[in-house]
């Protein structure tokens, strides 16, 4: 009875050692793997994405003449230039030119501001200080022509 039970040890070993496993876990995994950077591949690569304008060059370099004429910085560039952006005005320096297009612009901001679009947090200051700097751009025209 022992070498019965010695033999049934042996070949439960023997088998157990050359029987496949249940891979089923690993193939599931491998599977999912793929399906899932497909999936983040789609939803990033396949949505819309918000169109930016280009300026052409001329109207960049217009842009900077009348930004340096007006005394205007740096900083109040960017700033005008993605209010632009934001407005999709096609030749920037509207804004710095008519005073309607940059009321115009401020209402657009205005508006998105307080309807609660995907802006940043700090949209609103930036609004508040674009309201000083148009005091700025177009209280000397009128000084100028009076």
């Amino acid at each position: 009875m022992n070498a019965q039970l010695t033999f049934e040890q042996v070949a439960k070993a023997l088998r157990d050692y050359f029987t496949v496993p249940s891979y089923s876990p690993e193939v599931y995994l491998i599977l999912m793997l793929p399906a899932i950077f497909a999936a983040f591949w789609l939803f990033y690569g396949m949505r819309k994405a918000s169109p930016r304008i280009s300026h052409k060059p001329k109207d960049i370099d217009f842009f900077e003449m009348v930004r340096q004429q007006k005394g205007l910085e740096n900083f109040d560039r960017e700033l005008l230039m993605d209010l632009a952006e934001i407005c999709k005005f096609s030749p920037a320096y509207k804004i710095l030119l008519d005073e309607a297009m940059f009321n115009k612009a401020l209402k657009i901001l205005h508006k998105g501001i307080s309807s609660g679009d995907n802006f940043r947090a700090d949209v609103k200051q930036k609004f508040d200080y674009l309201t000083g700097l148009k005091k700025r751009l177009f209280t000397e025209d009128k000084d100028k022509s009076a």
